[in-house]
């Protein structure tokens, strides 16, 4: 045999090895895919999970999760007066302490001359949430002419530094929605949107 011949086979069977090769990786490759698109997917869920976890906004601690100063938590002052002639009276006059634990609202009510402006009375306290409706709030006729009496509520500390005079101010203001309805957070509706999602394609490739 030359050596030419030889070199031609040599290099034929090394072709043919290499290419025997190349098939079996590829075949291996195709043949295992779905497994490694699984194995991607499954990081992608732990990652996902993860820093949902991780980085979603919490809800705070409520145990001493409050100031120090304050005597429990959310707790309110409010200005309180019995029966003064004008607003500024009241505030002048009201007790500088906390509301007591199981009040939320600031309690207004004046009694005022709608003709000339003029307070006659003004009550102030902390109350309640069955003092505080949007029933109980508003302006209504007294059996003295031109007199009514003008009611709100309001959410906050001191929040009642002014009186209500009509029926503009005679409101219920709250910090919070009255009606609240649990909310599903955005960060756990994409991660349940991304999971099934996932197990679709999980179930297209197997």
């Amino acid at each position: 045999m030359s050596m030419g011949m030889y070199v031609k086979r040599s290099t034929r069977f090394l072709n043919d090895v290499f290419l025997q090769n190349a098939v079996k990786k590829h075949f291996v490759m195709l043949v295992c895919w779905p497994k490694v698109i699984q194995q991607w997917l499954s990081a992608a869920i732990f990652c996902l999970v993860f820093m949902s976890s991780c980085c979603a906004p919490t809800e705070p601690t409520l145990i001493f999760s409050y100031d120090d100063s304050t005597p429990f938590p959310n707790a309110v002052k409010c200005f309180t007066c019995i029966d003064k002639k004008s607003n500024r009276e009241c505030n002048e006059r009201a007790y500088d302490a906390f509301c007591p634990k199981g009040t939320k609202y600031c309690y207004s009510s004046h009694y005022v001359n709608q003709k000339t402006g003029e307070s006659i009375l003004v009550n102030k306290k902390c109350a309640l949430t069955e003092d505080c409706t949007t029933n109980t709030v508003g302006c209504t006729d007294t059996s003295t002419k031109h007199v009514q009496r003008c009611v709100s509520c309001c959410e906050g500390t001191q929040c009642n530094v002014l009186s209500p005079h009509n029926s503009t101010t005679a409101v219920f203001s709250t910090l919070t929605p009255l009606n609240t309805a649990p909310l599903l957070r955005i960060p756990n509706v994409i991660l349940i949107l991304g999971l099934m999602t996932v197990t679709r394609i999980l179930r297209l490739i197997t």
